[in-house]
């Protein structure tokens, strides 16, 4: 049926809102589904107590942290030096 012959109604208005958020529904809910089951078998590795990647990570971090504050101190004793 075309829209001219057929009256638009809030209740098909509502009716096609529910359906459409209903299928927005399945598919968020197929899309991670799908994403957990590809990076579960990763998760898991993340998650071991001797996982390498995350102790680098952390390691990482941690230096990056040291690097940034001695800048910012720096920085800072060169404004109060002026």
């Amino acid at each position: 049926m075309t829209t001219a012959t057929q009256k638009i109604t809030m209740k098909t208005l509502a009716r096609q809102k529910a359906e459409v958020r209903a299928k927005i529904v399945r598919q968020h809910s197929n899309i991670s589904h799908k994403y957990w089951d590809t990076i579960a078998p990763f998760y898991r590795l993340g998650n071991s107590p001797i996982s390498i990647l995350g102790k680098f990570s952390t390691g990482f971090a941690v230096v990056q942290g040291i690097i940034t504050s001695l800048r910012m101190v720096s920085k800072v004793r060169n404004f109060f030096r002026r």
